[in-house]
């Protein structure tokens, strides 16, 4: 039986959809996996600000299905699997543009938090720590706004893009990771190279 279908067993059939979001993520939703964490506290409050239409059934299907915690990095893979794409830009919060809110923004030194709006110098916020709205000042809080944009062909949460589309959509996520495996095995590659040109050195050059 698979999570999902553990979740809808065990839940009442009244229990109203934002009630069961809650229970995914926060009360052993998918098979006895608690999510507590900064990250999970705020995940239904930030796709409601997204407008996101889904039911907890999509959400339970995009969220990871071995981990105790979410992350950042857990959090955009499941924006993504909901059709969302992310671009991390490090900046400070009071240089944020109020055009590109709700995000996530995960500050130095303090839990995540989603960025609500902007009035003037202060920001509503939903505080990962205590997953209540609140109020802070952005001068001097410097961290990584993660920007939020549901994907161009999108509809009522379910992608419509091409298998080229979608592939380049994942390529572009893990472009960091990309470049780092291909350095990486240009180095592996070189070193797997030493011990013949040795072999070939001394054939040459010392036996003759």
């Amino acid at each position: 039986m698979t999570a999902a279908a553990t979740i809808f067993r065990s839940e009442a059939p009244f229990a109203s959809e934002e009630t069961k979001l809650g229970n995914i993520v926060h009360h052993c939703g998918l098979g006895g996996i608690q999510a507590f964490s900064d990250v999970a506290a705020f995940l239904v409050p930030l796709l409601k600000e997204l407008g996101w239409r889904g039911n907890s059934r999509a959400l339970a299907e995009a969220l990871p299905h071995l981990a105790n915690t979410l992350d950042i990095e857990d959090l955009c893979g499941v924006l993504a699997n909901l059709n969302y794409k992310t671009a991390a830009v490090s900046v400070p919060l009071a240089e944020l543009d109020s055009r590109l809110l709700p995000c996530l923004f995960a500050p130095h030194g303090r839990p995540a938090m989603v960025v609500l709006g902007r009035e003037g110098r202060s920001f509503n916020v939903i505080d990962g720590g205590s997953a209540k709205p609140d109020t802070i000042a952005g001068d001097g809080l410097n961290g990584t706004a993660y920007l939020i944009a549901p994907l161009e062909d999108s509809n009522d949460g379910h992608a419509t893009a091409h298998a080229g589309d979608w592939s380049a959509t994942v390529a572009r996520r893990f472009r960091g990771l990309i470049w780092q495996m291909l350095g990486i095995t240009f180095l592996m590659s070189l070193l797997a190279l030493a011990v013949p040109l040795f072999i070939m050195s001394v054939y040459d050059r010392v036996i003759p």
